[in-house]
């Protein structure tokens, strides 16, 4: 009986390799010496990288970093330039001359130094500025690309322990290929079935997708001290870049789910209702996401993954140029801004 359940098994998740179920499998790989240790924010860049590649589940395509452990060209401090950071959505999931920041970069005319990395939440990516800015003039502009899990990257940053980082331990990145986590677990034997499970079985995410329905999300909700405490972050960002005479920005980030349904996210309004009441400008690029959707029905994330795709880089870096030419931010100049919203209405009907 049990040997016919298990060729069951075996035969119906053969089957599903045929179907486009075969695309909730993960196709990520770790960039083996990408990154380094680093004691104040457990991991960071590795300068001076050579290409390589990063795969994931929508594509792959060539990284690097620069001499500053920045994904972007080399950079020695020429001015005027715009400072830009963030998490992977900065970082990229695409083509470097798609990037957002390029695009933003082309669009305004100006060099854009672009320092996002993929993991960081808030305070780390403050870390991460304030240190290369011993090193550097300071920009005109500070602009800090946000999106939702920004908030749980922060709280979780104050509970990792370097010691345990995947960066850390080994050169292949041990605990993210053996136990697909960022710390040892607390039952290995079981985690590493789960692990072997979620790199090889369609049925075993097809579980967890109906658990997930039924039971509802297991992640407890951000707390108001937590949401404080990711608040206090990007005030210390205001405040860092006030203090070198930059001006500063937040840029939000919609989901996907977001863009697409339409449906209004209560953490993303919460957010922006702190954000007022701290007095930290923002700017939030949702609906003209949604907008451009409804109007041309192109897709601007990844098939699989949630990051954006090319379109939706495109769409950020267009809107972000525009939004900092007409705001003030940087000297208003009309032959750019002319090119910018002709490029948003004939792409993107806004």
């Amino acid at each position: 009986m049990c040997g016919s359940v298990s060729t069951i098994l075996v035969l119906t998740e053969a089957c599903l390799r045929f179907t486009s179920l075969v695309n909730t499998l993960p196709n990520e790989s770790l960039i083996e010496g990408y990154y380094v240790p680093n004691n104040e924010r457990v991991y960071d860049i590795a300068r001076n990288v050579s290409t390589t590649t990063h795969s994931f589940s929508d594509g792959n395509f060539d990284v690097w970093s620069n001499n500053l452990g920045c994904y972007d060209g080399d950079f020695f401090g020429e001015k005027p330039y715009v400072f830009l950071t963030g998490d992977s959505f900065t970082w990229g999931y695409t083509r470097f001359n798609a990037k957002w920041g390029v695009v933003l970069e082309n669009a305004l005319n100006k060099r854009v130094l672009k320092c996002g990395v993929a993991g960081y939440g808030t305070h780390q990516q403050l870390l991460k500025m304030s240190s290369l800015m011993d090193e550097l003039p300071s920009p005109e502009i500070v602009v800090v690309g946000h999106f939702a899990n920004d908030i749980r990257d922060d709280i979780n940053f104050l509970d990792k322990d370097p010691n345990k980082s995947i960066i850390v331990i080994g050169n292949e990145s041990e605990l993210k290929n053996k136990y697909c986590t960022t710390t040892y677990p607390e039952n290995p034997n079981l985690q590493r079935i789960k692990c072997i499970l979620h790199k090889n079985s369609i049925l075993y995410h097809m579980f967890k997708s109906i658990v997930s329905q039924r039971t509802g999300s297991k992640v407890a909700p951000i707390t108001n001290l937590e949401l404080e405490y990711h608040i206090a972050q990007l005030r210390d960002f205001r405040d860092l870049s006030k203090s070198i005479e930059s001006k500063f920005i937040t840029v939000l980030f919609p989901s996907k789910e977001s863009v697409y349904s339409g449906v209004e996210d209560e953490s993303h309004e919460s957010l922006k209702k702190n954000l007022d009441l701290a007095g930290i400008e923002y700017f939030d690029v949702t609906e003209y996401f949604r907008k451009a959707y409804l109007n041309t029905q192109q897709q601007f994330y990844w098939k699989t993954d949630g990051h954006w795709n090319e379109l939706g880089n495109e769409l950020a870096g267009l809107l972000v140029a525009q939004y900092l030419l007409t705001n003030d931010y940087l000297e208003y100049k009309k032959e750019l801004l002319y090119d910018i919203e002709t490029q948003l209405i004939k792409k993107f009907s806004i």
